[in-house]
């Protein structure tokens, strides 16, 4: 059992949780048993890692939240629209999830949304250090800067804006299809107006 949790673990980068063990069908006592004897290092409630393997920031809130998404300001971080690491982490929750356990978490910043607003976008991208973290896609994460523009930073705002005005990735009609749903349409109209 051990040599299998850690062929699990090793094709995640070196990553196992307490859910993974139980959808394969092993005993979770298992993962008790290789952290007495050395084989697994426990992060955080239901969280292991093989000794060695470093989790980042970004690996560490979504393990603690998984119904996260990176969002804003993360998000443009993450998909090179930023060059400024966060501050704080962002992640957008659906408006009805209980995230009291996460108001201790340092350096995180909580949204909720209604449930089709959060749905919306959500793709997944490798963090700095390789582990695989929801986000969402480069048009969703325009609109919530330019949605919340008020409340951030107007450099990071304009430079992202420019930036993806220049990705050869960018799909104006997804944009504009957010942009509706979160009734920002004339506000994204003017920037690209002038950036396009």
């Amino acid at each position: 059992m051990n040599k299998e949790l850690i062929e699990f673990a090793s094709e995640h980068n070196g990553v196992i949780t307490s859910r993974d063990v139980t959808h394969i069908g092993i005993p979770r006592v298992y993962l008790t048993r290789m952290v007495e004897s050395g084989e697994l290092n426990r992060v955080q409630s239901g969280v292991y890692v093989l000794p060695g393997t470093v989790l980042d920031e970004f690996a560490e809130i979504h393990f603690r939240c998984p119904k996260g998404v990176y969002s804003h300001g993360t998000a443009l971080y993450l998909h090179d629209l930023s060059d400024r690491t966060p501050l704080k982490y962002t992640v957008t929750l659906p408006s009805s999830y209980n995230a009291t356990h996460l108001l201790s978490v340092e350096n995180l910043e909580i949204k909720k949304s209604i449930p089709v607003i959060y749905a919306a976008g959500i793709t997944t991208i490798a963090s700095p250090n390789g582990f695989i973290v929801p986000v969402y896609n480069i048009e969703k994460s325009i609109c919530d800067v330019v949605r919340n523009k008020d409340k951030m930073d107007y450099q990071v705002v304009t430079d992202a804006l420019k930036s993806f005005s220049k990705r050869p990735d960018k799909n104006l009609t997804r944009l504009m299809e957010y942009a509706k749903m979160l009734r920002i349409e004339s506000a994204i109209r003017t920037y690209f107006e002038v950036l396009l």
